[in-house]
């Protein structure tokens, strides 16, 4: 989906493409793992399209919100999605419930920043990734609340647990199991194939490695200090260069970083 909010679907293969919606969320465009169907949603509609290349027919369900992050279940039994304030929801057959209390948009702490959700291979586990701050959410796990109205500063005192950063959640119970704190600022994050770690980098260059068994989390260094002979020329003493904006998995124990459009 592009600036213009046209939907183009693709054929890889003779690089040929289909406009399929001309007026679609730029956020909703979804491939749902191990299936044939795609998804996205209209702009200023809340109905989710669910189809399969070259058939009309389609999966209509009906949201409670504009998507602005999107994880849906291989049996499409379970639509994960946040909205622009981070309000966290999941919608299924019979109900819709919300995970996570967002902001009031006015007041929001992060803006400018989206919160993203990724499903785990087998869809039993979901990752919520925002803004991390770990100095100033310092408390524990608080079922899918956040009475932070304010704009955060080092001074206001948290009553509950923000869950902004890298959230690990149960998808089946839709309680968090962990915030796994490390990173800081935009984060994202992803599940390794096995589903044995959870690897979380930051636009500041740092990359985080958990452990989901027992979620503990080892933080590198920053990515201009891992091997700065294999930086791009023009990546090398750029401080903004650092921000890590991919991750992507090669294997169980292998996986590419992107820092600033440069795979490493």
């Amino acid at each position: 989906i592009n600036q213009s909010k046209q939907a183009s679907l693709w054929n890889l293969s003779n690089k040929s493409h289909k406009t399929i919606s001309r007026n679609a969320n730029i956020y909703s465009a979804y491939f749902i793992k191990n299936s044939p169907f795609y998804a996205y949603q209209n702009d200023g509609d809340l109905d989710l399209l669910i189809q399969q290349p070259n058939k009309k027919d389609s999966k209509i369900v009906r949201l409670s919100a504009p998507i602005y992050s999107l994880a849906i279940s291989t049996n499409l039994n379970n639509i994960f999605y946040s909205d622009e304030a981070w309000n966290i929801f999941k919608t299924s057959a019979t109900s819709t419930t919300k995970l996570k209390d967002g902001f009031n948009r006015d007041n929001m702490w992060a803006n400018g920043t989206t919160l993203r959700l990724t499903l785990s291979p087998n869809g039993k586990e979901l990752l919520s990734y925002g803004f991390s701050r770990p100095e100033f959410d310092k408390l524990q796990l608080n079922q899918g609340t956040n009475t932070f109205a304010a704009k955060l500063t080092t001074n206001k005192k948290l009553t509950k647990s923000l869950l902004d950063g890298v959230t690990l959640w149960n998808a089946q119970s839709n309680k968090p199991i962990a915030k796994l704190s490390g990173n800081i600022n935009k984060t994202i994050s992803r599940f390794s194939p096995d589903q044995k770690y959870v690897v979380s980098g930051d636009e500041l260059g740092y990359l985080q490695v958990c452990k989901l068994k027992n979620q503990q989390c080892t933080l590198s260094h920053k990515t201009s200090m891992l091997s700065p002979k294999n930086f791009p020329k023009e990546c090398r003493g750029d401080f903004s260069a650092a921000a890590i904006s991919s991750i992507n998995f090669l294997s169980n124990n292998y996986f590419i970083k992107t820092v600033d459009g440069h795979n490493i």
